[in-house]
């Protein structure tokens, strides 16, 4: 860090006292507003998903993930057809992805604005969102479902836009690359407090829109 920041601890005090007063969010949604009347993001199809990342030092909202088998923190996001975020929440690793689709969903309204959610036609995930309160969900509100089903459901039907997830999915998956590489504070959660994880996460998102509107 460089000298002019003064001490670690003084800007981790800074960093912590922004992030409780909501500073970093309201930036976000403020660039993704601006973003959005620029033409550069759009809702109209979005993508969710989670990742988890190992939490060194432990702390609130932490558990163990057996499929990666780390004790961690799981950040969930849903993103636009780019791979920019419009809506990040965190969990416990050990909460499954499908318990916070609804979550995730909502929360967009929170970062975007009350009526900019109204504009998703369709919204896509993986099989692990395979489950009928969230098809239900989907379609009370008038959304397509792009979710592929389990190859153990009962239900074989599968529509055109199931069939072309892949061509789609792909994106939130290149949010998680931006995330992880090259940013030490997101790749890996050393914060025990993770409101201040978010934080990070936060922050980073601010970088990916700054230099999309340059």
């Amino acid at each position: 860090m460089p000298d002019r920041y003064g001490s670690k601890s003084t800007a981790h005090l800074r960093f912590s006292e922004l992030q409780q007063k909501g500073i970093w969010k309201r930036i976000l949604s403020r660039l993704i507003k601006s973003a959005h009347r620029q033409g550069k993001i759009s809702l109209q199809k979005i993508s969710i998903d989670s990742s988890s990342v190992a939490a060194k030092k432990g702390g609130d909202k932490t558990g163990y993930d057996g499929f990666r088998k780390i004790l961690g923190t799981k950040i969930h996001v849903a993103v636009d057809r780019t791979g920019l975020p419009i809506s990040i929440r965190a969990s416990p690793a050990n909460i499954h992805d499908s318990t916070k689709f609804i979550d995730v969903l909502e929360n967009i309204s929170e970062l975007t604005g009350d009526d900019l959610p109204y504009q998703i036609i369709s919204v896509y995930a993986d099989r692990g969102y395979d489950a009928a309160y969230i098809r239900d969900y989907l379609r009370s509100h008038g959304i397509d479902c792009c979710i592929p089903y389990k190859r153990n459901s009962r239900n074989v039907a599968q529509n055109r836009n199931q069939r072309h997830y892949g061509k789609t999915g792909f994106v939130v998956e290149r949010f998680f690359a931006w995330l992880k590489c090259g940013l030490h504070g997101t790749a890996v959660r050393y914060e025990g407090n993770c409101d201040n994880c978010l934080g990070f996460v936060y922050l980073a998102c601010v970088m990916m829109y700054w230099r999309v509107l340059g």
